[in-house]
């Protein structure tokens, strides 16, 4: 039995796109294979009684600190500097987990 790990991601989530470019290092160290599994997290957000950082201005300023951070900190470019477009596009291409995830940064 292949060792699985479930990924949940909103294709319109800058967060998602920062965890789906760690994914085959993840799978690498883990020897586990991921199972993607598309949300809406604005449906979350509802259901919860919750908002988006981005519409809180003090979540939101951090949120995108933190963002550009992580980018630095895994020697990519941040999704600020992505087109929204560009990031929902490398997710769109997603294995299911009997296939190895290949994805290359643009630099």
């Amino acid at each position: 039995m292949t060792k699985t790990f479930d990924y949940y991601f909103d294709f319109g989530s800058p967060a998602s796109y920062l965890a789906f470019t760690q994914l085959p290092l993840l799978a690498e160290q883990t020897g586990a294979a991921a199972v993607h599994k598309p949300m809406l997290l604005g449906g979350v957000f509802q259901a919860t009684g919750n908002h988006s950082p981005a519409t809180i201005p003090a979540k939101g300023k951090y949120t995108f600190t933190d963002f550009a951070r992580y980018a630095k900190r895994y020697a990519m470019l941040s999704t600020l500097e992505l087109k929204g477009k560009e990031a929902s596009n490398a997710m769109l291409s997603l294995p299911d987990a009997r296939h190895p995830l290949v994805l290359t940064h643009p630099k």
